[in-house]
């Protein structure tokens, strides 16, 4: 069974345990998507699952918390564009992100700050 069917299946018989761990998305309009990651990360030593991460983060965390396999539409096309790279390879680093995410705190907690502090400026 998949595990967005369970989760559905979860949510329907327990709506406030799923208001419970859900995550909302520090930021909701996929419109920023663009210019987060030319004003944010353009010229900066950083690495491209830790800005993928963030922009997850920021804008569809569900997809990082396992709660669903697809990411926002979008959200692949302004990566990929901004990577130089396929929207597959893209599909492909978000799978190993969502593993990082899980087994690798300091990752976790260096893309939550980051996440934060980009949220911050454009609220």
């Amino acid at each position: 069974m998949k595990f967005e069917t369970l989760g559905r299946k979860v949510a329907v018989k327990y709506p406030e345990l799923v208001e419970e761990l859900l995550v909302p998305p520090l930021l909701t309009n996929k419109d920023l998507i663009p210019e987060v990651l030319n004003k944010q990360f353009a010229g900066k030593e950083i690495e491209k699952y830790e800005v993928i991460a963030v922009v997850l983060r920021l804008f569809d965390p569900e997809v990082l918390e396992g709660y669903k396999s697809k990411v926002m539409p979008g959200t692949r096309t302004n990566l990929s564009n901004y990577f130089g790279v396929s929207g597959t390879a893209i599909s492909n680093n978000v799978a190993s992100i969502k593993n990082y995410w899980h087994v690798y705190r300091k990752f976790k907690e260096k893309v939550e700050d980051m996440a934060f502090e980009i949220a911050g400026k454009y609220q």
